[in-house]
């Protein structure tokens, strides 16, 4: 059976220079490319290798400090662009208000897969599910890190807010994020079509 290699143009070459934003210092690390996680799928009869991380020499605590996989938007190029992400942003919301904005209160025992439907944060789509993640990740934590917190922002971006989000806006007043309705196109939109 071939095996064919599916290196995208634009892949960093292995040895570049990152820098990784490290928010509970404040500071930046730096480090180095040394290789790529890659996924081998079969298709029509042949074997593909495609990169789906790069691999650095520190571990990556975020996924739990098992492994030195980083993806693309983890890390940087230039020193002065992972600082800007090396912060941490606190939020104070009590769990009635998580209840009410996320449909999750933080609690240890809780399934997260069984949220309340009836929260300002609508059923919607991945995206939904995805802002939901990453807010309740806060709602545990009581802070979000500055690459978390931009991951958010183009979350929120994609899609529209709902109408009655007092709570919601609240909590994500204290992330300096005002979710509003855009001009950009509805994602949720785009794939009913």
């Amino acid at each position: 059976m071939n095996i064919s290699c599916d290196f995208p143009d634009n892949i960093l070459p292995i040895g570049t220079k990152v820098y990784l934003p490290r928010p509970a210092v404040k500071a930046v690390h730096e480090d180095v490319i040394v290789g790529y996680a890659c996924r081998l799928t079969a298709e029509e009869g042949r074997l593909k290798l495609s990169p789906t991380d790069y691999c650095l020499t520190t571990i990556n605590v975020e996924r739990g400090g098992m492994t030195a996989d980083w993806k693309r938007d983890e890390f940087f190029l230039s020193y002065e662009d992972a600082l800007a992400m090396a912060v941490e942003y606190e939020v104070n919301a009590t769990p009635k208000e998580w209840w009410a904005a996320i449909g999750l209160r933080g609690d240890e025992t809780e399934d997260v897969c069984k949220f309340n439907e009836d929260c300002e944060l609508p059923v919607c789509c991945y995206n939904i599910s995805d802002i939901r993640d990453i807010l309740y990740n806060v709602c545990v934590s009581g802070e979000i890190n500055g690459v978390n917190r931009r991951n958010l922002i183009a979350l929120l971006n994609s899609h529209e807010p709902p109408e009655n989000k007092p709570i919601l806006d609240k909590i994500l007043a204290q992330l300096d994020i005002n979710w509003t309705p855009s001009s950009k196109t509805n994602f949720c939109e785009d794939i009913k079509k």
